[in-house]
């Protein structure tokens, strides 16, 4: 995903970040968690 957005914005960083912002009970989801994605560079 970063790499993707530096090459959008044709940028040397890229940065990307998702998860869950929020508890969902029915889903057993119980606790807040992002996964964050960094390039640099294309790396």
């Amino acid at each position: 995903m970063a790499l993707n957005v530096s090459n959008s914005f044709m940028s040397n960083f890229g940065l990307a970040i998702t998860g869950y912002a929020t508890l969902v009970s029915d889903d057993k989801i119980d606790s807040l968690h992002a996964f964050i994605s960094i390039s640099y560079e294309g790396k």
